[in-house]
């Protein structure tokens, strides 16, 4: 029995067809593993950014006059990535925006107090309170991040040096440091 014109065309649109669902599938697999690849780098950035500050947060809030010390609060990674939290689950994105938030809210407090000589109990211990508060959500924070995959180098601890002893140098590196070739640019 011979083709018909629509046996024809089928014979064309099917394998078309399918090879473009394939194809489509393919991409949509490769950009979810692109995505959770992201997620889990901004991740694992963020939690070394709040290691540093939760220590910073703690020491403010059994400060008893957090608002006469000068805080070193930054947050680098986040401020530079935020755009990029929407590789997030909207559960992360939340805890992040809870926590940041009052870390932004201690930092404005902070510089609106700059310079006034005399500042009330009542906002030293509101900017306690806050940095009591920042570090609870840090907690839920910390735990939508490492669900998100990122991970915690391990602490680095500080090594002791005794005076007039320094500690000894690691192996070179880069032979040229050793030669005294001008390397640079």
């Amino acid at each position: 029995m011979p083709l018909t014109d629509l046996d024809k065309a089928l014979w064309i649109l099917v394998p078309a067809l399918v090879s473009s669902i394939l194809a489509y599938q393919f991409g949509r697999r490769r950009a979810n593993e692109d995505r959770a690849q992201r997620a889990k780098e901004l991740a694992t950035a963020l939690l070394i950014e709040l290691r540093w500050s939760e220590n910073v947060l703690r020491d403010m809030y059994l400060e008893e006059r957090p608002l006469n010390f000068e805080w070193y609060l930054p947050f680098p990674w986040f401020d530079k990535l935020f755009p990029e939290l929407r590789v997030f689950s909207p559960e992360t994105v939340r805890a992040a925006y809870e926590f940041y938030g009052l870390v932004l809210e201690i930092q404005a407090r902070l510089q609106m107090m700059k310079g006034i000589p005399e500042v009330s109990p009542q906002d030293q211990l509101l900017v306690r309170a806050k940095a009591g508060f920042a570090v609870e959500r840090l907690a839920h924070l910390f735990d939508a991040l490492t669900k998100e995959g990122g991970l915690l180098p391990p602490v680095q601890g500080m090594r002791q040096v005794s005076a007039g002893r320094l500690p000894p140098l690691p192996p070179v590196i880069f032979p040229e440091a050793l030669s005294g070739e001008d390397v640079g640019g």
